[in-house]
């Protein structure tokens, strides 16, 4: 008696289900190897401050209240 199909059905017959299960595991995987991995990282944050444009008074800019 043949196992039911549940997730994929086609042309392989049994063999969709394997490698379906195959790739969803693989890529459950690599997730979870991700999120481990940015877990334990360090953020590359900038040192340095943004710093602030010049205050140029000229007459062609105006303040914004």
């Amino acid at each position: 008696m043949y196992p039911p199909i549940l997730l994929a059905h086609g042309a392989l017959g049994n063999f969709d289900e394997v490698i379906f299960l195959g790739i969803v595991t693989l890529f459950v995987a690599m997730m979870g190897i991700s999120w481990v991995v940015s877990r334990n990282t360090n953020p590359d944050l900038d040192s340095e401050p943004i710093s602030e444009p010049e205050q140029n008074e000229s007459q062609d800019r105006f303040k914004l209240d």
